[in-house]
């Protein structure tokens, strides 16, 4: 299977130099003449007479003066080192016995000694032990920071717990805000909070962790009511990339705010830190105040509030959260979640306007859901087949006294159209009209395209001529040119050609111009058509106009030649982009691969692999661990080629990642996984063992995406015995399972224990 890359060590004393001056300096480590060709050490006996010294690579001074100076980087006087290592091993024990205030008032005599010495590297506690002392600063803190000594040392643990935040993680800072709050001092809570902002910046994950987020949230298996869909950085992501400690210190300051009965400054600083909380995250911080039920349920209700009010203040998030969650295995959270809304607007204590124009009539009122924001909620509830949520929908819309835009009527069309449902798309459109609605260029698209997907070809084309009358869009060039398109597509799609190249040379003449979609759109056709000449004419209209094609482009030309066997394709298509003034990059010869994978057929992994040697052998094009991926993750897809064949392939790449020093991330583990469990081979689930085995291996960190896919995978497969042997080593690993994980482990248990059962039977 996969093995990541381990790199060699370097040399100990030229660690903090640059990197050439590092691999200069490992030639010193061994002679030259006793190595290999490929690296490996050979015996002394066996090797050839002393060679002739070229000289060497550094400058003797040169190599003096930087081991010099690695040296005296680490330099400290004997005194010091000792009282250095004696601190450390005082430290070890303390923690060892669970002495906080012990360990704090060691850590505090040391940093106070490191601070007096000069021309040191050693300026704080090692990692180890510092994650060692948060550990038992987590655990022990409320109860250790409360007796008369604790209070005594509150200085020293907000310095150690914004060195942690600063270089391990921020939990310490939550501790000792709710220790705060618990004492009825939530002030005190919000100046440590804001003292922790300046030194670690902004609490904000980057983007790209919160776009993962989304595979954890919209697989979640949450009972009913107990969760409404929120993204889960902290919960999907490598611990290195991003600290869940900041999120309990976020959460830590809106609790600080909901003791000062302020909503709206809690709402700023949940809404400014730009994270978001799981609900296992939000579960686990709630326990701080298990024993106060009234501060807790307030906690909880501050918490609830803002996430959905700092929701609704992104209109375009709010889209993509309700998309994520329109699917028939999580509609329940976006029920729950629209009836927070509803409660944030028709509430008791409204804290949401349901239209912009109404935010300015109470100040109490936060964010505004737009016309987007009530579209996207409308479109997500009639993708999971709930009509009578939609209706509701307009119900609330109608009850907040807002009429239904264009927009709104627009989207309801477009539902029509991705269900290729014509009747009740023109139902929809009279009754648009009949209340006054003026249609705009995308509902003319939508009816139009409902019209053509369901076969109404003549219904459409008059539809679409009616626009042309009406609205026209020839000018308008952004505008109407998906009209076009669309028409275009419904012509094809019912192998219409003489119609789709009659408005293709319309639109080249009058306008609106054809784009890169409409000439794709012939792309695909012709490519299906196996017509060479006409995909060649139409490549050249392109070269004409200017426009410059994509992957979409080659990869249908790649995909056609090679389905008329010609073995010559990748080199073909690639000379070809070249002619066209395309200069391919990894990422274009890598969607390019990644779309020859998802043909599953051999000729195109055979495409996928001679484009990858060419990868291989082109300085700049150097293949990455995407590339990698793409290959891996198609060969796990359906059934098209054999194991023994794809174990092959695997293996062989493997090697060759080896050879370009490309290792795998958290990302690409959960990639291959998913695709491994999802895959129609019925050992596909060894093939996950296996890679988790190997993420053990590598010390890559296991969090709560990736034993939320192993187990749903195997679940899915009843490989009841598997699914307990990765519960055990969850348990054993000391990962802390979220809500949704133990719910899964109890199905895990019930249904081992039966399978048990069975066999004692037999």
């Amino acid at each position: 299977m996969l093995r990541p890359v381990v790199r060699p060590t370097t040399l100990n004393l030229l660690e903090q130099l640059t990197p050439s001056l590092v691999s200069r300096a490992r030639s010193f480590s061994q002679p030259a003449e006793n190595l290999k060709r490929n690296g490996t050490p050979t015996s002394s006996i066996t090797t050839r007479g002393p060679r002739k010294a070229k000289g060497p690579l550094v400058d003797p001074d040169l190599r003096e003066q930087i081991l010099a100076a690695s040296q005296s980087r680490r330099f400290l006087p004997s005194a010091s080192l000792t009282k250095f290592n004696t601190a450390l091993a005082q430290i070890t024990e303390a923690t060892k016995a669970h002495d906080l205030l012990g360990a704090l008032k060691l850590w505090q005599a040391l940093e106070d000694h490191l601070r007096t010495l000069k021309n040191s590297d050693v300026r704080r506690l090692p990692d180890s032990h510092v994650r060692d002392l948060h550990k038992i600063f987590v655990s022990n803190g409320l109860t250790a920071l409360r007796t008369r000594d604790g209070k005594a040392l509150e200085k020293t643990a907000r310095d150690f717990a914004l060195q942690a935040a600063k270089h391990h993680s921020a939990e310490a800072v939550s501790v000792l805000m709710v220790l705060y709050i618990q004492v009825e001092n939530p002030n005190a809570a919000l100046d440590f909070y804001n003292e922790c902002i300046q030194v670690l910046g902004p609490l904000q994950p980057p983007a790209s962790l919160i776009e993962e987020s989304k595979d954890a949230n919209a697989n979640s298996s949450l009972p009913k009511g107990s969760d409404f869909g929120l993204a889960l950085p902290e919960e999907v992501v490598s611990p290195d990339h991003f600290d869940p400690g900041r999120v309990s210190a976020v959460l830590a300051g809106v609790a600080a705010h909901a003791m000062l009965d302020n909503f709206k400054s809690a709402f700023d600083l949940y809404h400014s830190a730009g994270i978001s909380a799981s609900s296992f995250r939000r579960q686990h911080f709630l326990q701080y105040f298990s024993q106060n039920p009234k501060m807790e349920k307030k906690v909880r209700l501050y918490i609830d509030r803002v996430i959905v009010a700092s929701i609704v203040a992104r209109p375009i998030s709010f889209s993509k959260h309700i998309a994520n969650l329109a699917d028939l295995q999580t509609i329940h959270k976006l029920q729950s979640f629209y009836n927070h809304v509803l409660d944030g607007i028709f509430g008791p204590e409204p804290y949401l306007a349901a239209s912009p124009s109404l935010l300015s009539s109470s100040p109490n009122l936060l964010a505004a859901l737009d016309e987007s924001c009530w579209t996207a909620l409308q479109t997500g509830f009639i993708k999971c087949d709930r009509v009578e949520l939609a209706a509701k929908v307009w119900d609330d819309l109608a009850r907040a006294q807002i009429k239904p835009g264009v927009a709104m009527w627009t989207g309801l069309l477009d539902s029509h159209a991705r269900r290729r449902n014509s009747a009740q798309a023109v139902q929809t459109w009279e009754m648009m009209l009949g209340e006054g609605i003026q249609p705009d260029h995308l509902s003319y698209r939508a009816l139009i395209q409902a019209l053509m997907d369901d076969g109404q070809m003549e219904a459409g084309l008059k539809m679409f001529k009616e626009y042309q009358q009406t609205i026209g869009g020839r000018e308008l060039e952004e505008l109407g040119r998906p009209v076009y398109n669309t028409m275009i597509h419904g012509f094809l799609r019912r192998n219409q050609i003489e119609y789709a190249a009659h408005l293709l040379e319309d639109m080249r003449k009058h306008g609106p111009k054809p784009d890169l979609i409409t000439y794709n759109t012939f792309f695909g056709y012709y490519g299906r058509q196996k017509d060479f000449k006409a995909l060649s004419g139409v490549l050249n209209q392109m070269s004409e106009s200017n426009i410059t094609g994509d992957v979409v482009t080659f990869s249908t030309i790649l995909s056609a030649l090679l389905t008329v066997g010609r073995k010559d394709a990748p080199s073909t298509v690639m000379n070809l982009m070249r002619k066209h003034g395309i200069q391919p990059n990894v990422a274009t010869y890598t969607a390019i691969i990644d779309a020859q994978m998802r043909e599953c057929g051999e000729p195109n992994l055979n495409a996928a692999l001679a484009l990858l040697v060419k990868m291989e052998k082109e300085d700049g094009i150097k293949p990455n661990e995407v590339t990698y991926t793409a290959i891996l993750a198609g060969l796990y897809r359906g059934e098209w080629i054999s194991r023994q064949k794809a174990d092959l392939v695997r293996s062989k790449l493997v090697q060759r990642m080896r050879a370009e020093r490309v290792s795998f991330s958290l990302t690409t583990y959960h990639i291959l996984m998913r695709a491994a469990l999802d895959s129609a081979d019925e050992q596909g689930h060894i093939d996950a063992l296996d890679l988790l085995r190997e993420m053990e291996d590598a010390h890559v960190p296991r969090v709560t995406s990736t034993w939320f896919i192993l187990l749903a995978g195997l679940m899915r497969r009843d490989k009841w015995d598997a699914a307990h042997e990765v519960v055990g080593k969850m348990i054993n690993s000391g990962h802390l399972p979220s809500r949704s994980l133990q719910l899964m482990m109890k199905d895990v248990f019930a249904n081992y224990r039966a399978g048990r059962v069975v066999q004692q039977m037999h």
